[in-house]
């Protein structure tokens, strides 16, 4: 990946290239449907003065879909790996199904944002988790891209059963400074997973989309785990 393109479509504002795009269309439009010398001497210079903004500031675009394809092939041999080694994927229950999930991250990770298609807020941190039932062990595959410096980070844990406490949704609002616009802040909202251990501290943590999906892996998990302590103590 090219880390100046990531770097630039963090900082750059469409602003420009949007106002040449505007005056190109106006300046066309006001010729074609102009009767008066101001419609021909208008567009005289709203043609070229929106066209050459247009093509300049387009020349040095770096379109979203370019950023989220980079993503993806720094990921590739995460989603090819994600239940872990061929003897761990035979192990894999089918119910309940394996959790998957992608989330841009927004805490202190990240140091680029900005707002993308539809208007939803991406940053420079990109987290994928997967998660996985067996009988004895949760399977918990992460990895993070940062595009600031184009490293993949990745983290595979097999936590048993007996040694986890639960799993939790938190969801959060975090107020963001939007790297491409001066004094412009943003709300970022999604949630974080968390599964505990049973003496307190945090097994994993994986930034999730704030959805119901998330609040059925986490049920799904915490049933498997009283289930498990049961049979443990003898009333299963």
């Amino acid at each position: 990946m090219d880390l100046k393109r990531n770097e630039r479509f963090f900082k750059q504002n469409d602003v420009l290239r949007l106002l040449g795009g505007g005056l190109l269309i106006v300046g066309l439009i006001w010729f074609w449907i102009g009767r008066t010398a101001a419609s021909y001497y208008g567009p005289c210079v709203m043609v070229p003065v929106g066209l050459i903004l247009f093509l300049v500031t387009s020349a040095r675009h770096v379109p979203e879909s370019e950023i989220r394809g980079n993503i993806q092939k720094a990921l590739a041999n995460f989603h090819e790996n994600a239940q872990g080694s061929p003897d761990m994927k035979s192990r894999v229950l089918s119910t309940p199904a394996p959790y998957c999930a992608e989330s841009f991250v927004f805490d202190q990770e990240a140091h680029a944002f900005r707002r993308g298609k539809d208007a939803k807020l991406l940053s420079d941190v990109y987290q994928a988790t997967a998660i996985c039932f067996t009988q004895d062990l949760l399977l918990v595959h992460g990895a993070t891209v940062d595009l600031s410096n184009g490293a993949v980070k990745t983290d595979m844990q097999k936590l048993l059963w007996t040694d986890l406490e639960g799993a939790t949704m938190i969801p959060y609002e975090n107020k963001i400074n939007l790297t491409n616009k001066k004094n412009a802040v943003a709300t970022a909202r999604g949630a974080w997973l968390e599964l505990q251990n049973s003496d307190g501290t945090i097994a994993y943590r994986a930034a999730v989309p704030d959805d119901m999906d998330g609040e059925v892996v986490c049920q799904q998990i915490n049933k498997w785990i009283e289930k498990i302590n049961k049979r443990e103590i003898g009333l299963e």
